[in-house]
């Protein structure tokens, strides 16, 4: 198995050389970034998604398994975004653009798609994954916030 820090800095760094996404985090790219979940100050992801950048993108790396028929690990990441906040002229389709450009943007200088890209040598590229809407409540008056979360699997390549 492969140092997953590799992959997530990939992630990272692909997501930031595509032009569209970095202008969807109002132009910029050190809104998208990786959750590290340092122990004991940086390890509440719940926490880090209440207080990270709107617009914004954490990578968080959520662990591995088996792959599928293969003998590969496949490792499961999500991208958490909150949205940039909606203005009058928006419409579903420019509002929700950021959420296309994670598997159709393309990274500068390339010619693949994100869901078709390897964000790094020892990895393949991402397999299908699944998108949702999740809600937070942080209080006890039921204070929410909203916010979008692209599960991936991308499997390694080689062996156990």
């Amino acid at each position: 198995m492969t140092n997953p820090g590799n992959l997530i800095d990939g992630i990272v760094t692909g997501l930031r050389a595509v032009a569209d996404l970095v202008t969807e985090h109002g132009g910029d790219a050190q809104k998208i970034s990786a959750f590290l979940g340092f122990y004991p100050d940086g390890a509440c992801l719940a926490r880090a998604v209440y207080e990270m950048h709107v617009p914004g993108t954490l990578v968080v790396y959520q662990g591995y398994g088996p792959g599928g028929a293969g003998n590969t690990w496949h490792h499961r990441v999500s991208l958490i975004h909150r949205p940039r906040r909606s203005t009058d002229n928006d419409t579903a389709s420019t509002y929700l653009k950021s959420l296309w450009l994670f598997t159709n943007g393309t990274p500068a200088g390339q010619s693949q798609r994100l869901i078709d890209y390897e964000f790094h040598a020892d990895y393949e590229s991402m397999l299908p994954p699944v998108l949702s809407r999740q809600t937070m409540i942080f209080d006890e008056k039921g204070a929410a916030i909203d916010y979008f979360e692209l599960q991936m699997q991308i499997p390694e390549k080689g062996d156990y």
